[in-house]
């Protein structure tokens, strides 16, 4: 569990790393590629899911120097099974974006993985998780089979990067009413028009809309101009439909918009902010991503939690 530098989430959550759609533009593969070690020596010992080619870990992988391994099998799927008590650091609700390094919906994925993943987060209702495919069909085969979990904590997103992928939205609509649907656009490859109200109705087909660049130095880095931005912010705010510009797109807007859905803001039962924290010695309220988390363990060799947040001044 880390907490994270993307804007839109508190923490990153990633019991299941790896992918295999290939994206050439993937943050994520270059990310594990850079904390794998030697990943052809990981293999040759490792422990396989059912003789397939995803791979398991029920405890961390050390490096000779004794540090942990954070992707020993570089983006190949992993199932870290010793990560998924890791939510219980936090006493109070937090925006988790769960496998950050992973699809965790993608087709390879088996269903036992997605409901280990689940049952975790169904232990601890007080966080919002955030959920994020390029396979959006997945969330309704899992639906179909009674262990897709639905309640103001879940949040179910996927990405497109191009007006020929925007039919993943169908795949969102077709979810139960009162589902929390999302929408994140990174990279904007080309000009996109959502299309936010169906042909029938008057809800919307996201709750909320996440725009960003393509980051990184590749080769034929697409760089999106400011005019394809403002169509989508429009059609948003046409639409009462909050967004949020990631802050890699400053350079390019200027000013952004940084809008949170109102569920993502106050924790539901105790009505307290989730974005921002109080520091415990000066009372200052700020962003908690700008705060020191102050941690405690019940006992030595314990998961830390967070018991309270201190400012920089402090």
């Amino acid at each position: 569990m880390n907490r994270t530098k993307i804007d839109w989430a508190d923490y990153t959550w990633n019991p299941v790393t790896g992918c295999r759609h290939g994206c050439p533009y993937c943050y994520a593969e270059k990310q594990s590629r850079r904390f794998s070690g030697d990943v052809r020596l990981n293999i040759s010992s490792a422990q396989r899911w059912r003789d397939t080619d995803l791979f398991v870990l029920d405890k961390p992988m050390d490096a000779p120097n004794g540090r942990h391994i954070a992707f020993p099998y570089g983006f190949h799927p992993t199932l870290h099974r010793y990560r998924l008590d890791t939510l219980k650091q936090f006493k109070t609700g937090v925006n988790v974006f769960v496998c950050s390094m992973a699809d965790l919906f993608g087709a390879w994925v088996p269903d036992e993985w997605i409901q280990m993943v689940m049952d975790a987060c169904a232990k601890f209702p007080q966080n919002n998780y955030l959920f994020l495919t390029k396979n959006p069909v997945r969330y309704g085969q899992l639906e179909a089979k009674g262990f897709l979990p639905h309640g103001p904590n879940y949040w179910y997103g996927t990405t497109i990067t191009r007006m020929a992928e925007r039919d993943r939205l169908q795949a969102l609509q077709d979810l139960p009413g009162g589902t929390r649907r999302f929408v994140s656009i990174e990279p904007i490859l080309e000009p996109i028009f959502l299309c936010l109200m169906p042909d029938t109705g008057t809800i919307p087909l996201v709750d909320w809309i996440i725009v960003g660049p393509e980051t990184g130095n590749r080769k034929g880095r697409v760089k999106p101009n400011r005019d394809e931005i403002i169509t989508i912010v429009e059609e948003a705010q046409r639409n009462k439909v909050p967004i949020f510009l990631k802050s890699k797109l400053a350079p390019i807007m200027g000013d952004l918009i940084q809008e949170f859905p109102q569920e993502l803001q106050v924790h539901r039962h105790t009505k307290h902010p989730l974005r921002d924290g109080r520091c415990s010695f000066c009372k200052r309220e700020m962003p908690k991503k700008a705060m020191m988390a102050l941690l405690a363990r019940e006992k030595r060799g314990a998961a830390a939690y967070a018991i309270g947040y201190a400012c920089p001044d402090c």
